[in-house]
């Protein structure tokens, strides 16, 4: 994914909000060859860098990355870390007309102006690259503990419905792997002059380079051509010395050679800065919860839909309790037996009482009626995993009914609907902190049930 703006502000572990729909995001990428960093909510000090590349020539165990590779003060920032090499990429473009490169660099913009002329064909290389990063596995168990500690911040960018009755998903994407640059090479060939128009009728500035009439021999010498060049590049300086910092902040832009057709710059930066970068993007579930990670490319050119990958069970169903349970009660898989106990242990999660007025919805015409009051025990014995999955029905049955009274709410049934929402909440996050012993029992019942039906 290309950056836009060029920047040193990023790295591996960086979190943003994405709130814009996929096909919005779709149609910006493809337009514009790039996506807006800019709703910066985190930044993760990825535990994993030493693991990850203890077996490589760029052993990093006792390095702090990416400041012990890109720190200035330290010889030529960024020698240590692994280089990256990119194609060449082709492009044409016209004056006035938008710049569909995604690699935002000054040199094109200049090097048009120079040939005074409305359109080109060019060329970039990347050159100088460098490249660092992290594994996703490591990246995501960073990440979730990171969300773990947000929940009550993500949970107000659950899934919600627009207008129009469509769902809308918001996303945490994370920067898995950027790549930076401290040269970019820029060659143009002009496809159409707009000299009277540019330049009144006068010489186009690359013509200082070329021989005219009346010229001796000396003129076109290569020490001319040398001495035009610099001359080239001081009004190239000055030219942008008076734009500011408006373009790239820190770049130099050379012009290293030019015919009255063509022209090749070079653009170089003090410190590497991204160009671009590798990440991956979570679907934000209700109550704040992180889903699996989609790689953001493959979502943006359409390789996979968001759509089929929403966040796996993470509660073991009814159904896949009782075939573990059968399966224990036969005593002879002592794997079963051990997901067995591991799963009734969770009744520890569900209080004695019911902390908060259970409501639904009775008689023939739907009324709203309270089925089990705040304080009344929650009588389920003996205590096994069925009281979790009970429980949670309960809370969300509650909620939903809740939910489709019409506002205003009485106060008592606003403070109970606050109240089961925090206390599913709650819930949510003591099952998701048990998430991995769910999920292995959920493949568990999975494969008995297919076992048995064969």
């Amino acid at each position: 994914m290309p950056v836009y703006p060029l920047t040193e502000d990023l790295q591996p572990g960086d979190i943003f909000l994405v709130q814009i729909p996929i096909d919005r995001q779709q149609e910006i990428f493809n337009r514009s060859g790039f996506l807006p960093l800019d709703n910066h909510i985190g930044r993760i000090l990825p535990s994993g860098f030493g693991k990850f590349y203890e077996r490589t020539v760029h052993a990093a165990n006792n390095l702090i990355l990416p400041r012990d590779w890109f720190a200035p003060g330290q010889g030529v920032p960024g020698t240590s870390a692994p280089n990256s090499s990119f194609p060449t990429y082709s492009f044409a473009v016209r004056r006035g007309a938008g710049l569909n490169l995604a690699v935002p660099v000054q040199g094109v913009p200049v090097g048009l102006s120079l040939l005074a002329s409305d359109a080109a064909q060019g060329s970039i290389v990347i050159a100088d690259a460098k490249t660092y990063g992290i594994d996703t596995i490591s990246l995501e168990e960073d990440t979730q503990k990171w969300a773990s500690s947000h929940r009550s911040f993500l949970s107000n960018f659950a899934p919600s419905i627009d207008g129009q009755k469509k769902i809308k998903q918001n996303f945490v994407r994370v920067v898995s792997r950027v790549y930076l640059t401290s040269r970019v090479n820029v060659s143009l060939q002009s496809s159409k002059s707009s000299a009277g128009e540019v330049w009144g009728g006068a010489r186009k500035p690359v013509d200082l380079l070329m021989p005219h009439a009346g010229g001796d021999v000396q003129q076109v010498s290569m020490e001319a051509y040398n001495t035009n060049l610099e001359k080239l590049n001081r009004m190239v300086e000055g030219i942008l010395s008076k734009a500011g910092d408006t373009l790239i902040p820190g770049g130099t832009v050379k012009v290293v050679a030019a015919s009255a057709n063509t022209i090749s710059l070079v653009e170089t930066f003090p410190r590497p800065l991204v160009i671009g970068y590798l990440g991956f993007d979570f679907p934000i579930d209700q109550y704040g919860f992180l889903g699996p990670p989609i790689p953001t490319h493959a979502i943006l050119t359409q390789q996979i839909s968001p759509d089929g990958q929403r966040t796996p069970k993470s509660v073991v169903s009814k159904r896949s309790y009782k075939t573990i349970k059968e399966e224990a009660a036969k005593g002879q898989n002592p794997k079963a037996m051990t997901f067995l106990k591991e799963l009734d242990a969770l009744a520890s999660l569900v209080p004695a009482v019911y902390p908060c007025t259970i409501y639904g919805k009775t008689g023939p015409d739907g009324a709203l009626s309270d089925q089990f009051q705040a304080g009344s025990p929650i009588g389920v014995e003996p205590r096994n995993f069925s009281v979790v999955t009970t429980f949670r029905e309960k809370l969300r049955h509650s909620i939903a009914a809740l939910q489709a009274e019409p506002n205003p709410r009485p106060t008592d049934q606003a403070e109970q609907l606050q109240c089961s929402t925090q206390t599913l909440a709650e819930l949510e996050q003591g099952l998701h902190d048990h998430q991995l012993l769910l999920r292995d029992a959920i493949d568990f019942a999975s494969d008995l049930e297919q076992a048995g039906g064969d």
